[in-house]
């Protein structure tokens, strides 16, 4: 029986072009409008009780504290949506360096022809980084409750819990974590990156190549086994210090790999219809699929 014989290009290259350009800047820019039509409507869209009355009517002795420090509520409620943005779409490109990781440590096959997207991916963890040290530089104050110092102290806002936590939420340690979490992912995908481009341009070595990525994703699997559960803890669980749950990693990791595997569907769709990655099949784009279902059955099943 006789066999079609396929040819491919692999070194094909994805070139914004200026139509492109404009969608995205378009799209940039109703993001802006929309977020500014938010905060417009936060304000004036209805009449919403002050922090003291919140604070009394719900007997809440945060909310009695928060009401004597940092900025307006409208103030806060910006500081932390832009919060949860960065540490979605981070989440979104560290993901991909997870996928990655997985895959070759696997010894998949089905995912090589898709590979360059989820490598790609993490490049916005300098971005992310920077952006969440921002908003946490003006905003840590509003978003996180546990970083009042009066709250340490005996006196009227002293509170127990959180003096409790207070060797692992305090400044320091935290800003510490923020650092070494980021520049080890950061780290880890450009050793990978860097052996996988190796691999490309030399051939003859592409079998120790190949065995260095394996070895290095094992050690993301690793440090992100645990960086991953810290990270949420940080990042999301202490928003609230005084609840806490011991599967809160587990949860925040399955959004965040719906989400990366998603993305990472959605941007292979979008090269297939613009006729790149002559590769992927229906077979791929399923698999991926069914990826999402079963971490999505995961995420539920967390929940």
């Amino acid at each position: 029986m006789a066999h079609k014989e396929l040819h491919f290009n692999l070194d094909e290259k994805f070139v914004f072009d200026s139509k492109t350009k404009q969608k995205l800047f378009i799209a940039l820019g109703i993001g802006v409008l929309v977020f500014i039509l938010g905060v417009i409507l936060a304000q004036f869209g209805g009449h919403h009780p002050d922090a003291h009355a919140l604070a009394s009517s719900s007997h809440d002795a945060s909310a009695a504290h928060d009401a004597h420090h940092g900025s307006s509520p409208l103030l806060k409620r910006i500081y932390t949506a832009l919060w949860f943005n960065n540490v979605y779409f981070v989440g979104i490109s560290i993901i991909g360096l997870f996928f990655i990781a997985y895959n070759y440590v696997a010894w998949a096959g089905w995912s090589a022809s898709i590979i360059r997207i989820p490598m790609a991916m993490p490049a916005f963890l300098p971005v992310g980084a920077v952006l969440m040290i921002i908003v946490f530089a003006f905003g840590h104050s509003d978003i996180f409750h546990w970083t009042h110092a009066d709250l340490y102290e005996k006196g009227p806002h002293y509170d127990k819990i959180i003096a409790g936590k207070s060797w692992f939420l305090n400044l320091p340690f935290y800003i510490a974590r923020f650092f070494v979490v980021f520049g080890a992912w950061y780290l880890i995908w450009i050793t990978i990156k860097k052996f996988s481009v190796k691999q490309d341009i030399e051939p003859q070595n592409s079998v120790k190549y190949h065995d260095k990525i394996i070895f290095t994703s094992a050690v993301f699997l690793l440090v992100f086994g645990v960086s991953s559960s810290t990270s949420a803890w940080d990042w999301s669980m202490s928003i609230d210090t005084h609840w806490f749950s011991t599967m809160f990693g587990w949860y925040h990791l399955a959004s965040w790999h719906v989400a990366g595997l998603s993305t990472i569907l959605l941007i292979v769709l979008y090269l297939k219809d613009k006729g790149h990655l002559p590769m992927v099949n229906d077979n791929h784009i399923h698999d991926l699929g069914k990826f999402i279902f079963a971490f999505s059955i995961f995420w539920t099943y967390v929940w």
